[in-house]
């Protein structure tokens, strides 16, 4: 059940979670993660439209990175595509949203020049004001050099 709580896993090449209880998973053919100067970029979109993406500035491996605080090395976003508005910014939950929001994080739990694969959890707020709970994600991907 997508309501139970329990852990989600994600299938090479994809990304998964938990968006306010209900599992969204990315598809192989439409997920992605790029290994720039800059860090590293994940991001992955279901057949509904619904995209999970997460960037890490500064990688440095095995680690645990915050989204929020005095350390934010890593952003998380939520998008639901609206076809009919796809510039509605009321349909992209970013984190973090607040200094406070230390309940969010990405774990790299595998990394080398080609795979990447790890956890993660935030919360999300719109230009609305609304808030999404992103929980018990997980990736696995190869990684694209730029």
């Amino acid at each position: 059940s997508d309501s139970d709580g329990g852990s989600v896993n994600a299938g090479e090449g994809t990304i998964t979670a938990k968006v306010d209880g209900t599992t969204v998973t990315s598809l192989d053919l439409a997920t992605f993660a790029y290994q720039t100067s800059v860090g590293l970029q994940i991001t992955g979109t279901n057949s509904a439209a619904k995209n999970l993406a997460i960037q890490i500035l500064g990688i440095e491996g095995v680690s645990k990175y915050d989204m929020g605080g005095d350390n934010t090395r890593a952003i998380g976003t939520y998008t639901e595509v609206d076809l009919n508005d796809p510039q509605n910014l009321n349909n992209i939950w970013m984190a973090p949203y607040s200094e406070n929001a230390l309940d969010c994080v990405v774990d790299i739990t595998e990394v080398t020049d080609t795979h990447v694969k790890g956890t993660f959890s935030f919360k999300a707020q719109n230009e609305a004001g609304t808030v999404k709970n992103v929980t018990n994600g997980s990736f696995n991907i190869k990684i694209t050099q730029m």
